[in-house]
């Protein structure tokens, strides 16, 4: 007899005692990284979380993904594989690939953030008829991946080829009630970073994802959007200051360019 599968939860369950004396250091942190945030851009609006601990703590109700992306009438997910891309497709955005006549590419390198999404591209007309039926994301749709780690990502824009491994976790209409792109995306990547919480990748159906409130959906949604902002704006930023150091320093090491006095 083949064993049944374990379920998909952390190796270590926090206690009680646990949750008490780690909230109040959680609330804390909370309130120190808001003070660090504006004192490096007093300039910005002051970020407020609003998180708090609750009195007296007890966790939300879960759902499985399999659960959630039933076959039934009323299901609030659908899952759906990334396309196995075959090699020398996808070209740099950079290259001769055609912005207009070409698709992004969104696969686990774009899920980690280790490629900017869209930086990858395939061309439409090879796309079509390498990989016939394949299917594009749509805009909002989440990509998740567990190779090489857990990560989800939210691809706002869509009409992307999702690349095999990752994988398109759909919000269905009646899944609006306990999820957005951003919070299912947030509790997805705060599942996989649990240790244990995710193991091989076809165990993915088996995560048990919790059912948030109404009013807490619409606000942990609102936190999220305010951070994202914030994150872009870093990373343009830092993007910026690292191609001003490296023009700087070409420049003056070729003698094209040299430092002139101030004005004023």
């Amino acid at each position: 007899m083949v064993a049944s599968p374990r379920p998909l939860i952390p190796r270590y369950l926090p206690s009680q005692d646990d949750l008490r004396w780690d909230v109040p250091e959680r609330v804390a942190r909370t309130l120190e990284l808001e003070r660090v945030l504006w004192e490096a851009r007093p300039d910005a609006s002051r970020l407020n979380s609003d998180l708090s601990a609750v009195p007296m703590p007890r966790p939300p109700r879960t759902a499985t993904i399999a659960e959630l992306a039933g076959r039934g009438r009323r299901k609030e997910l659908s899952l759906r594989k990334g396309t196995r891309l075959p090699a020398g497709l996808v070209r740099s955005a950079s290259s001769a690939v055609n912005a207009t006549n070409s698709y992004p590419v969104f696969g686990p390198a774009e899920v980690l953030g280790e490629s900017e999404p869209g930086s990858r591209r395939v061309d439409r007309i090879e796309f079509e008829m390498s990989c016939p039926g394949a299917r594009h994301s749509k805009p909002g749709d989440v990509i998740i991946t567990t190779t090489p780690r857990p990560s989800a990502t939210v691809d706002h824009d869509g009409h992307s080829v999702v690349e095999f491994p990752a994988r398109i976790l759909r919000i269905e209409e009646e899944g609006g009630k306990h999820f957005t792109p951003r919070v299912l995306a947030a509790l997805l990547d705060r599942a996989g970073r649990a240790d244990g919480a995710i193991r091989p990748a076809q165990r993915l159906q088996e995560l048990a994802l919790p059912l948030l409130s109404p009013s807490e959906l619409k606000r942990l949604d609102r936190l999220l959007a305010d951070l994202d902002d914030r994150r872009n704006r870093a990373r343009r930023e830092i993007a910026a200051l690292d191609e001003l150091r490296r023009i700087a320093a070409t420049g003056l090491a070729e003698g094209t360019l040299t430092l002139a006095d101030p004005i004023g």
